[in-house]
This record gives C-alpha cells, sequence and structure tokens, in this order.
C-alpha cells in the first residue's frame, strides 16, 4: 500500500501498520529514497492530518495529429469525458494504435466507393453492388477483392 504525506507530498511504501502496547500508532515505510522510516503518533487523527492513500496517475491514450499515439495522465473526468465523448480515449496503447489502422483502412475504402446498396433477396441471401468515384457503377465482388483485407479490419466480427 502507498501513502502520500499531506504536509510534504512524499510517497511512501507501507511496510507494517499497527497499534504499540502504549496504543501508539506505529507506520513502518520505505520512503523515496528506498531509506527504512517509522512514522508514531499518539491519535489517529493526527495519522489522519499527516496522511492520506496514494494511487499511481492512470494513462489513457489517444491518437494525435498525424495517427501518432499519445498518452495522457488522467487529470480530471471532465478532461476524460471530452476524449471519450469523440471516441478518443483508449484504456491501452494496441487500442489506440488498431484504432489508427482502423481509420486509415476506412479512409481507402472511402477513396475508391461513392456509395454501397445492398438489398436482401428472396432466398434470404443479400445482393451487393457499389458506385465507384469514376461513376461507373461495379460488381460488388470487384470492390471486395481490392479492399477485402481493409473490410476484415473494419467489419472482421472482432466485437
Amino acid at each position: 500500500m502507498k501513502l502520500k504525506n499531506k504536509k510534504t507530498g512524499e510517497i511512501v511504501e507501507v511496510e507494517s501498520f499497527y497499534l504499540t502496547q502504549t496504543q501508539e500508532l506505529c507506520l513502518n515505510y520505505i520512503n523515496e529514497e528506498n531509506k527504512q522510516k517509522v512514522y508514531m503518533t499518539d491519535k489517529i487523527a493526527s495519522f489522519n492530518l499527516d496522511w492520506e492513500d496514494y494511487e499511481e496517475p492512470k494513462v489513457f491514450y489517444i491518437v494525435e495529429q498525424r495517427g501518432i499515439v499519445g498518452s495522457r495522465f488522467r487529470t480530471g473526468i471532465e478532461y476524460e469525458k471530452e476524449f471519450k465523448q469523440i471516441g478518443n480515449y483508449f484504456e491501452s496503447k494496441e487500442e489506440a494504435e488498431q484504432a489508427v489502422k482502423k481509420l486509415k483502412a476506412w479512409k481507402r475504402v472511402k477513396r475508391d466507393l461513392v456509395s454501397l446498396h445492398w438489398q436482401r433477396e428472396r432466398d434470404g441471401n443479400f445482393s451487393v453492388w457499389g458506385e465507384f468515384k469514376t461513376g461507373n457503377t461495379l460488381r460488388a465482388d470487384v470492390f471486395l477483392d481490392n479492399h477485402s483485407e481493409d473490410l476484415d479490419l473494419l467489419f472482421g466480427g472482432e466485437e
């Protein structure tokens, strides 16, 4: 367990925490310089005035300019909320890198496709065709052949 001294800002790793026979509160800890220290007080209230729980700052990841993955420390709920609202908030670097790959794949698909159409046939299967930037209406299989990897990445059924 880690504690933070409210007065000095020192962050310590607690080794042991106990009451002595004389009812003093004893805290054995290792400070930031890896030195073993002892804190003693006769009142729990004094302890609470001096120490508080310490949590490591949590990191989240975002996609920055030019598709570069960057990290941010959580500095407040509102700051975090702003990134979440636009879908630019990731718990891990790997998630953010995957999002960059998907954005690039979507860009390639959009580059070639004006619209995609489908209809359900009587047998329950779908008929799919697309209109490409050249203005030609081509069969969907041509588009699918050209963009199968991108479409697998975007709609590959992972979720």
